[in-house]
């Protein structure tokens, strides 16, 4: 098909520069022996556009063919320019010849002239068209108005009308350049599933006409409330350390709000709760985001540099406080392995609490005793004032008393013993002294035990743990002490994940994360 030659021309009066294509004979059509009596209908592209401009659209009228003589025939094979006539209503039809230009002050009135720079005929049916930035400037934003684009054979005041959008066909709307003012909540989880509210102005009531995308993830669930917000739910995203840009898009085009939403690294567990009285570890799964990228590793050492799964009484908080975190973890959850990067599975033990400050578990105020110990024995004596029968099972603390000591009967509940672990097993083997069987359930510490390790069952000189050892016990025999446990006390919890579990590494390591506390973080502690 030959190419039309385009020549711009200059016109006095008028406003804008239009199109005049030279006449062409577009191959392959034939121009028919019959008069048009009435102009095609233009079908748009798209019906509405931003009133910044900037946007492409096509118009296309019915292709004549010689089986349809009554369609009019092509329509662009001599030239055409275009105008958009702001239209009162929807019967309101282009003018018969070109019109002069006019300010577009409002829906009622206006014309404006496309550039030629901005108009392409395509086929003889079909015409592109850039609208330029600013083209509507002084449009109405109260009400959008519509407008008709109307194709003539040129740009003289006596150009006839070739073709022009209808109520039908569809007129085309300027639609108002959206505002954000605020997105609440301003967090949430990296797993998505937060609803956001945003606020601000010129959003359409129809849901429809709403896309939106948080760091260039499309935002699901748009439900328009009216013309000033709009809810929709956040997608999932990897964790952001800074906040990311809101974008909406509208007819009117699309406008961006930088530093408008943070993902955190928000978790859900399950099972939500466990009994502190069972013997051994409690299974939990959780799901979240970004779980590849750290390095859990079960050194038995519940704050090393590694990521960890904590088990916390309220907002975790590494800071150190003396020699302990101000908020510390109450129990670890072990044996940690990453399913994939949105899962992780894990063994909670209840039945030790790691955080002995906290567990409710010491002699309180009023039980205070005074006691004379000797070393290497678990006999107190000369206790004052006098213990009951309720004391049995309290902790035992003061100087010289092992950290984590109960009291059995009107012994200390602390001993000794020599054993050997290998690494990656469950075994302890040549213990000594003999066990019995109410060691079952006590915690063993010493080296190369995991920590929160228990004994589930013995058979005297050996003993099956809960936890595989992290490492060869060191001597020949290793030494290992045996202690009644103090379970996590009843309550509620937040199960955490750090990225980093030494003191005052949310100050120290600058990419530290943590996970937030959330429903799904939730964890109940029952004696049940």
């Amino acid at each position: 098909m030959p190419v039309p030659r385009t020549t711009i021309r200059r016109h006095a009066g008028r406003i804008g520069i239009v199109l005049a294509v030279a006449a062409a004979t577009v191959a392959g059509t034939a121009l028919p022996s019959f008069a048009v009596t009435t102009p095609p209908t233009l079908t748009l592209s798209a019906n509405q556009g931003p009133s910044g401009g900037g946007n492409t659209i096509t118009a296309t009228t019915p292709l004549y063919t010689a089986t349809a003589p009554i369609v009019p025939a092509p329509t662009f094979s001599g030239g055409a320019s275009i105008e958009f006539q702001a239209a009162a209503t929807a019967t309101t039809a282009c003018t018969a010849t070109y019109a002069a230009t006019s300010a577009p002050t409002s829906a009622a009135g206006g014309v404006i002239a496309l550039p030629a720079a901005n108009l392409t005929i395509i086929s003889a049916n079909r015409i592109s068209m850039t609208i330029p930035t600013g083209f509507f400037t002084g449009a109405s934003t109260s009400a959008p108005p519509k407008y008709n684009i109307c194709a003539y054979t040129g740009t003289a005041s006596t150009a006839t009308l070739l073709a022009q959008t209808t109520a039908a066909g569809g007129q085309y709307a300027i639609g108002a350049q959206a505002t954000i003012t605020a997105v609440t909540p301003s967090a949430g989880s990296a797993q998505g599933g937060t609803t956001i509210t945003v606020t601000g102005t010129n959003f359409p009531t129809t849901s429809t006409a709403i896309t939106a995308s948080i760091g260039g993830t499309p935002l699901t669930n748009i439900n328009a409330v009216s013309a000033t917000s709009f809810t929709a739910v956040t997608p999932p995203h990897a964790v952001s350390l800074t906040a990311l840009p809101l974008s909406v898009t509208t007819a009117g085009g699309t406008v961006t709000k930088a530093n408008a939403f943070t993902y955190s690294n928000g978790i859900t567990v399950s099972p939500n709760s466990g009994p502190n009285t069972r013997l051994g570890v409690t299974p939990i799964d959780v799901q979240g985001l970004g779980f590849s990228s750290l390095t859990f590793a079960n050194t038995g050492l519940p704050d090393d540099t590694n990521a960890h799964v904590y088990l916390v009484r309220g907002a975790y908080d590494s800071t150190m406080s003396g020699a302990a975190k101000t908020v510390g973890e109450v129990a670890e959850c072990a044996n940690v392995l990453v399913v994939s990067d949105t899962e992780v599975v894990c063994s909670m033990n209840l039945v030790d609490s790691l955080d002995l400050t906290h567990s409710g578990a010491v002699l309180t105020t009023s039980h205070a005793v005074t006691g004379d110990t000797v070393a290497t024995s678990t006999t107190v004596s000369n206790i004052s004032p006098v213990l009951t029968a309720a004391d049995v099972g309290q902790r035992v603390s003061g100087t010289n008393i092992a950290a984590g000591t109960t009291s059995t009967a009107i012994t200390v509940g602390a001993a000794t013993f020599t054993a050997t672990a290998t690494s990656a097993s469950t075994a302890l083997t040549a213990v000594s002294p003999a066990l019995t069987a109410a060691d079952v359930g006590k915690v063993v510490t010493g080296t190369g035990i995991a920590a929160n390790t228990t004994i589930v069952s013995q058979t005297g000189t050996a003993a099956v743990l809960s936890l595989p050892a992290t490492g060869a016990a060191t001597g020949a025999p290793g030494t290992v002490t045996i202690t009644d446990s103090v379970p996590v006390p009843v309550g509620t919890y937040t199960v955490t994940i750090v990225s980093n579990g030494a003191g005052d590494e949310e100050t120290n390591d600058p990419a530290f994360q943590k996970s937030i506390i959330s429903s799904g973080s939730t964890y109940t502690v029952a004696d049940y």
